[in-house]
């Protein structure tokens, strides 16, 4: 017992610490222009925690000051039980609002008592006059490396070992003083006189001296860093290629560099003189060279969405925007800087840049959204292929799936005669892949349609449409486009259902009236009708199904942006041996054919493989998955009822294995529709309510015209028969 109420008292320490703090008489007594670094470092920390905390006020006597001030005592028990947890740091900073306040209540203190102002700012100017400001406007929130990697375990590294007081970076310094997400927030709600009055402690005249001049001096030189960093990057050969200039010389960050020293030098270190017409057609130029930095950059984007996606360069390419942007929130500065404005907002930029840089949650969203758009790009393209926005489109849909159906009768029943063959697991696990991979290969050369290799595709599509969704009538637009992709869906899965069941149940019929024999047994006809039920696990197995769908659609993105990124295309076209060999002709036909082709080729082979080989992996791992493919199952429910007879229709088994293989459809197309929907979102890294907003009116749109998903209501305007898409029936996942 005695045990446990040491470990007890301990926790109650934790807390009673979170909780404590110092008092503002307390604050102002221990302020000290003379002291070590580190020491004032504590006490500016000491500052950030008394902003941030709500506590009881209460009168008392200030030691220092001759007059009493409003202060809080030090025991955590002036605000709440240390131990209920409501205290506690994150709880406090939630109240922006009661930052504010007792920051104007701070200024006023120091405002009535002189001995105390100066004694305040001569330890700020100091602390100020001995951290590096070029650091922190040039390196604070703007990420230093490239690598994925090696940016998590810096990460990882700070989250796991906290930040020490004794340091000389401002880095480590806002880690501590600002270390909440919404302390940015109420730095930029300061009104304009609280600013002024704390600006002022920065360039009150002490009696350790005063820092007018350098601040300006730093933003000065911090610029001149970045405008080099931002050449640097945007003159890197990989960049550079990408831009599509003319040549070297046309590169837009060669005039940023000479238009940057001739402003920065004219100011010698000081705010410009606006007045001067000299300076400001300097400040012009300066402006627009950036501005044409700024398109640059985004041609490479247009560069890369043509020619292949790499994470490397959007990283770069980034990092030149966000140093842009930096440059011309300090340039604003730099031009006025006793404007309120401008100095919280470099502060409130400063402490989310910084806070965000030090974030795994936004690496890790960051660096998924450049994947997803690596894969997403290159799949848009194709799955445009599979919307149908007029009649003429739908019924090419209705009979491209049909043709479908009927090659999966060929794989159903390889997979049967594979199945009892009673092949040791693995080889049982490769027949089935090699089986699914050639059938779905077929489908695609022969230009028929799976239905549920679509929803992965198309999501992409559509995604790409959220591009426009800023303009005028683009949700609407985005609305509708949905309501088609859904429209094609349905009518990809009523196509393959409707070719596949009678043909397999005719196949099952004409071999037992010709030879008098089935082609399976009453036994294993009777189980296949039992797993497709859906009171047993078919729903599950249906939705595994529909991540395996997702994944040979990512399979198929990073293919074909594998292929155009390193140009293969190109290889084969231009190869020494393969020209010899086939000829040049003959050469380019084949890179055209691979071109064509690769995502399509990568996504049914992987798809094959996945469906194939993924409850054996399941079974070694003694994961009990199967696969449930709604239209392979329709086959198989088909052949079942030809081997049993029809009297099996009137069976309460047959019903329900007819529910799953209904729940199949919902859930391959569904599960594999969101999955890819939801990468093709966060490729355009929309914010979580705009997304929202999205799915309520989909939603809407559904329940309004609800006929709308099952045929062609209207005809889109100027559409006809001649502008329907040839390449509706093109199956490529």
């Amino acid at each position: 017992m005695e045990v446990l109420e040491r470990i007890r008292a301990l926790q109650r320490n934790w807390q009673a610490a979170d909780a404590a703090h110092l008092a503002l008489d307390q604050l102002l007594a221990a302020a000290d222009p003379k002291a070590p670094l580190a020491a004032k470092n504590e006490w500016l920390i000491e500052l950030g925690y008394w902003l941030r905390r709500k506590a009881r006020v209460e009168v008392v006597a200030v030691p220092v000051v001759p007059v009493d001030i409003f202060s809080e005592h030090t025991s955590p028990s002036a605000d709440a039980n240390p131990g209920d947890g409501k205290n506690s740091d994150t709880e406090e900073s939630a109240r922006p609002k009661e930052a504010l306040t007792r920051l104007k209540f701070f200024l006023r203190v120091l405002e009535r008592h002189p001995e105390a102002m100066e004694r305040v700012a001569a330890t700020l100017q100091s602390i100020v006059a001995e951290l590096d400001a070029i650091s922190l406007l040039c390196e604070t929130g703007l990420a230093q490396s490239p690598g994925f990697w090696g940016e998590l375990r810096e990460r990882l590294a700070a989250r796991a070992i906290p930040a020490i007081p004794q340091t000389g970076e401002w880095s480590t310094l806002l880690t501590l003083l600002f270390p909440n997400a919404n302390d940015p927030s109420w730095i930029a709600e300061i009104d304009a006189d609280s600013w002024r009055a704390a600006q002022l402690l920065l360039v009150l005249p002490t009696r350790e001296g005063d820092l007018r001049g350098h601040g300006i001096a730093d933003v000065a030189a911090s610029l001149r860093v970045l405008v080099s960093q931002v050449c640097a990057t945007g003159l890197n050969s990989g960049i550079r290629s990408r831009m599509r200039l003319a040549d070297f010389a046309h590169s837009p960050y060669l005039p940023l560099a000479r238009a940057g020293e001739e402003l920065f030098t004219a100011g010698e270190g000081a705010s410009p003189d606006l007045g001067d017409a000299e300076t400001l057609q300097r400040l012009n130029v300066f402006r627009g060279c950036l501005e044409e930095c700024r398109l640059a950059a985004g041609r490479v984007f247009e560069h890369l969405e043509d020619n292949g996606v790499s994470v490397d360069i959007e990283f770069r390419v980034e990092g030149i925007l966000a140093r842009i942007a930096r440059i011309e929130m300090l340039l604003e500065f730099w031009l006025q800087p006793n404007e309120p404005e401008a100095g919280r907002r470099v502060l409130a930029s400063l402490v989310a840049s910084h806070q965000e840089s030090r974030s795994i949650g936004a690496l890790w969203r960051q660096s998924f959204a450049r994947l997803a758009r690596k894969v997403v790009d290159r799949s848009a393209e194709t799955g445009e292929h599979y919307i149908t926005r007029t009649r003429s489109e739908y019924r090419a849909m209705l009979g491209a799936a049909a043709g479908g159906g009927a090659v999966t009768v060929l794989t159903v029943y390889l997979k049967l005669f594979i199945t009892s063959a009673h092949l040791h697991r693995l080889f049982e696990g490769l027949a089935a892949s090699v089986n699914y991979a050639a059938s779905f290969l077929l489908i695609h050369f022969a230009g028929f349609t799976l239905a549920t290799k679509q929803p992965a595709m198309t999501a992409p599509a559509l995604a790409a449409k959220l591009d426009g969704l800023e303009k005028p009538g683009g949700l609407d637009a985005f609305v509708e486009e949905t309501l088609s992709l859904m429209r094609s869906q349905v009518a990809a899965v009523l196509g393959n259902v409707a070719a596949v069941i009678p043909i397999a149940y005719l196949i099952q019929w004409a071999f037992h009236g010709i030879f008098g024999a089935n082609l399976f047994t009453p036994e294993r006809a009777h189980a296949t009708i039992e797993s497709f039920s859906l009171l047993g696990p078919t729903p599950i197995y249906a939705a595994f199904t529909g991540v395996l769908l997702w994944l040979s659609a990512l399979v198929a993105g990073w293919a074909d942006n594998w292929f155009v990124y390193r140009k293969i295309g190109d290889v084969l076209a231009y190869h020494r041996r393969l020209r010899f060999i086939l000829g040049d002709r003959r050469a380019a036909r084949l890179a055209a054919f691979c071109r064509e082709h690769v995502s399509g080729i990568a996504g049914n082979v992987s798809l094959g493989f996945l469906l194939g080989m993924a409850p054996v992996i399941a079974e070694n791992l003694a994961l009990p998955l199967e696969v449930r493919h709604v239209t392979l199952s329709s086959g198989g429910l088909a052949a079942a009822v030809g081997v049993l007879g029809l009297s099996t229709v009137l069976t309460s088994g047959f019903w329900l294995a007819v529910l799953g293989i209904v729940s199949m459809a919902f859930l391959n197309v569904g599960v594999s529709f969101f999955f890819a929907f939801q990468l093709a979102l966060r490729s355009r890294d929309l914010p979580r309510l705009e997304r929202s907003s999205i799915y309520r009116a989909i939603v809407r749109a559904i329940l309004t015209h609800p006929v709308s998903l099952f045929m062609v209501t209207s005809e889109p305007d100027g559409a006809s028969a001649s502008e329907s898409h040839s390449k509706t029936a093109s199956d490529s996942p």
